[in-house]
């Protein structure tokens, strides 16, 4: 007869409560998911202007996509306390959000119903916003190994990815949660969004031509 020390039983007893939780957790009905995505139907508004090269059309053509990338930075990522740049972790470019507007007045109304499309699919009830807060340029090789995002604002949930319209291959957005994994497809349609829980583990995967 085998014996056992108190710190195994208390390990023991640890282990077989975090699997009651986990079961507990599985068994909760939700009427949303960790993570959505959806192509969208109509393009987006035209207005997007950026400072230092103004206004700017959709679909993105390669000459305006060199020069978009050559008004942004690197983009850093979080590690630990530290924000640092890592090509081989984060490889891709960025614009802040004061870098960048949207003139035309539909846009407020496009992203309200982008709003109310993503509060659906992920099962949120009550009002919610969202705060633009970089624009982001994956052109080939780009990618961003698996993360979670970290809280940028007061009261952030989640974060709402909108692909606009630009011809792209690769670029796959993966995100998993609880043993589940989703990929989407962002080169599969001319615009589309993608939306998750701050939680959630999710990675971009390298774009192979074109620029998203």
């Amino acid at each position: 007869m085998a014996s056992i020390s108190v710190e195994q039983a208390i390990e023991m007893q640890r282990h077989a409560h975090k699997k009651d939780i986990l079961s507990a957790y599985r068994k909760i009905e939700s009427k949303g998911t960790f993570a959505s995505s959806k192509a969208l139907r109509q393009p987006p508004p035209a207005g997007l202007f950026i400072d230092g090269l103004g206004d700017v059309t959709m679909p993105l053509s390669e000459t305006q996509a060199r020069d978009v990338k050559a008004r942004c930075r690197q983009a850093p990522y979080g590690k630990s306390s530290d924000t640092i740049v890592d090509t081989t972790v984060r490889n891709t470019w960025e614009l802040d959000a004061s870098q960048f507007s949207f003139r035309d007045p539909k846009w407020g109304h496009y992203i309200q119903a982008l709003v109310q499309e993503v509060a659906k699919s992920m099962g949120v009830v009550g009002t919610i916003k969202a705060e633009i807060y970089k624009m982001l340029v994956y052109e080939e090789g780009a990618m961003f190994k698996p993360h979670t995002d970290t809280e940028k604002i007061p009261g952030m949930f989640g974060t709402l990815v909108i692909a606009l319209p630009s011809p792209h291959q690769g670029g796959d957005v993966v995100v998993k949660h609880c043993g589940q994994t989703m990929t989407f497809k962002t080169s599969e349609h001319p615009q589309s969004f993608v939306c998750w829980y701050s939680d959630v583990s999710h990675e971009v995967l390298p774009v192979t031509s074109g620029y998203r």
